[in-house]
């Protein structure tokens, strides 16, 4: 019988993301894509580089939250840290990663890093049961709200009125901006109210309403709990739109294609004003590709069409290449460590991890990860011999360039393959390679499902995959 192609990977390939599980290519193309972003240069596998760290000399606690500002027409970014019990306050120039730390000119006194934002001037931070600021200068540190601030987390919000609204148990803080940012004229740190034994876990600015995300359980509830997605005016005593829905909790939410996404532990949310919680993406399930949420919002960052969230190591995203277009789930960057806190700045990703360390992505020397996919588990139609497969990269390889290729079946029991290597080192400067089986004695002679990994150091353009079909009995 006569050869045929039986996989092809190309162009708009490469961005159909993680599917929502292994065994099949439902809802995107792979069960694993690492440090990938297939929106950096479109129709192709571009590894992303290695994050470099900045503030090694000056950072040593893990930084909670991350927020942008400017002083004097220079762009920084402004992370708030604790150990445990004492805060402190880091500025990093993001063109130059030039790192000092300012807690010296905050109050760092025993307490906790609970949230951060820089605003008309001025950085406003919440320290466990006190809002303080300072000017973006890092000059004048005053206490602006500590009546009924609890010790929870205060991740801040700019409202549609451009007032500043935070978290605070089943309250929903503000500062005002007009009368506020340097004093406690007209902040109230209960300015609406839920019920009692909520936890409001993160706000989110829709243009019009203060969309209010909270549950009844805790942060280690396992099962289900009373979730809510509420819609405020920003000045009436009662909410213009309420739904409640049972699930494993919520964590943080945010605003993209005139709907807000809300991060559960179960699954990840979409809604707006007319319409209940929908679910986009599972979090949970044996055969779910991605299980790894984010536990607070620190951790999340929007950028252009797409959301970033941290989780162990990794940052994931969801979002698509221009708005309408659809949505994918992928994992453009790795760090060293757990990710605390993350933030696209427009120019440059910072990534904050647990071993207190920030990095930023891009910095020099920019030296290419090894990107990696696997995808989901395909099926043929009748059982098929492998012949061979053909990789295609965008250039011809260079020094350090390589790339390694296997095919894997019966749940990855089974060899279709084994692994081979194409790289420069070995077979010079070729764009393209035909892989054969290996050898070894462990590969099976036919097959009707199977799933293919690769990892790359170099970007590549198309993968082919060629068989003999065989008959039905094999």
């Amino acid at each position: 019988m006569a050869i045929e192609k039986i996989l092809e990977i190309r162009g708009e390939d490469w961005a159909k993301g993680y599917s929502f599980q292994n065994g099949l290519p439902y809802g995107g193309l792979f069960s694993n894509a690492t440090s990938f972003d297939p929106f950096k240069l479109y129709g192709y596998m571009v590894p992303s580089v290695e994050p470099v760290e900045v503030g090694a000399a000056q950072i040593s606690k893990a930084i909670r939250y991350i927020a942008p500002g400017q002083v004097s027409g220079t762009n920084f970014i402004f992370s708030w840290a604790d150990n445990g019990s004492t805060p402190a306050l880091y500025k990093t120039n993001v063109l130059s990663g030039v790192t000092t730390d300012e807690s010296g000119n905050v109050t760092v006194t025993s307490s906790a890093a609970r949230g951060i934002i820089v605003y008309g001037g001025y950085v406003v931070y919440a320290r466990n049961t006190e809002i303080r600021s300072v000017t973006t200068a890092l000059a004048t540190d005053t206490q602006i709200l500590t009546t009924n601030v609890t010790s929870g987390e205060h991740p801040f919000t700019i409202g549609a009125d451009k007032n500043i609204y935070f978290p605070n148990g089943n309250y929903v803080g503000k500062i005002n901006s007009a009368t506020g940012l340097a004093a406690t004229t007209g902040n109230d740190a209960q300015a609406f109210a839920m019920e009692p034994g909520l936890n409001i876990r993160h706000l989110v600015n829709d243009g019009r309403y203060l969309v209010i995300i909270a549950d009844d359980g805790s942060t280690s509830t396992s099962g289900k709990v009373n979730c809510v997605i509420a819609y405020w005016d920003y000045t009436s005593t009662t909410l213009t739109q309420r739904y409640d829905f049972q699930a494993a909790g919520l964590t943080a939410g945010f605003l993209m294609d005139d709907a807000v996404y809300v991060f559960g532990k179960d699954y990840l949310y979409v809604a707006n004003l007319s319409t209940s919680p929908r679910t986009v993406f599972p979090f949970i399930g044996s055969g779910a590709t991605i299980t790894a949420y984010p536990t607070s919002p620190g951790q999340i960052s929007q950028q252009g069409n797409s959301v970033y969230w941290g989780s162990g190591s990794k940052v994931y995203a969801y979002g698509s290449f221009a708005a309408g277009a659809k949505k994918i789930v992928y994992q453009p960057y790795t760090f060293d460590d757990s990710v605390t806190a993350f933030i696209q700045t427009g120019i440059v990703p910072f990534g904050a991890t647990s071993g207190s360390d920030l990095f930023a992505v891009g910095f020099s020397p920019a030296t290419s990860l090894s990107a990696g996919i696997t995808t989901a588990q395909m099926q043929l139609p009748s059982p098929y011999k492998f012949e061979f497969a053909r990789i295609t990269m965008r250039s011809v390889m260079s020094t350090g360039n390589s790339v390694n290729f296997s095919i894997n079946c019966r749940g990855g029991a089974s060899s279709v393959t084994g692994t081979s290597t194409f790289s420069f080192s070995n077979d010079g400067a070729k764009q393209s390679y035909i892989f054969k089986q290996s050898g070894g004695g462990t590969a099976v002679d036919w097959f009707d499902e199977f799933f293919v990994t690769i990892t790359s150091n170099a970007t590549i353009e198309k993968l082919e995959i060629w068989g003999t079909r065989g008959d039905d009995q094999l």
